[in-house]
């Protein structure tokens, strides 16, 4: 067997990036928490640097612990949920073997989604 140098898994953390700046909106807590009262995750997901905002927000989501949008977001699709997910994890450095899996659920007749780090 080959030897395993555990420096390897270290990494500098990712740095936010100014793009989601002009973003209102208020910390919850001195620690946790950040409210977005007007931001909407479909514009972020059109905007010309939707990558740069989605890693962004990841890495928001990460320093804050969790993020709330007021604003409704009943406009998104289904697919454009599973997307921004996808990005939300591919953009932060998510090994590229996981990601979102989707099963079909025979007796409720629609799939359910999960991340995972294989497929099921």
């Amino acid at each position: 067997m080959g030897s395993f140098d555990p420096q390897q898994l270290r990494r500098e953390p990712l740095k936010r990036g100014p793009s989601i700046d002009h973003l209102e909106y208020v910390d919850v807590t001195p620690i946790i928490g950040r409210e977005y009262s007007t931001a909407r995750l479909k514009d972020m997901l059109n905007a010309p640097n939707a990558e740069e905002q989605l890693r962004d927000l990841a890495i928001t989501i990460c320093e804050r612990g969790v993020v709330f949008f007021r604003a409704p977001q009943d406009d998104l699709s289904i697919e454009e949920q599973k997307r921004i997910t996808d990005l939300l994890g591919k953009l932060t450095g998510r090994p590229p073997e996981n990601g979102l899996h989707g099963k079909q659920c025979p007796l409720e007749g629609h799939t359910r989604m999960w991340l995972t780090s294989t497929r099921r």
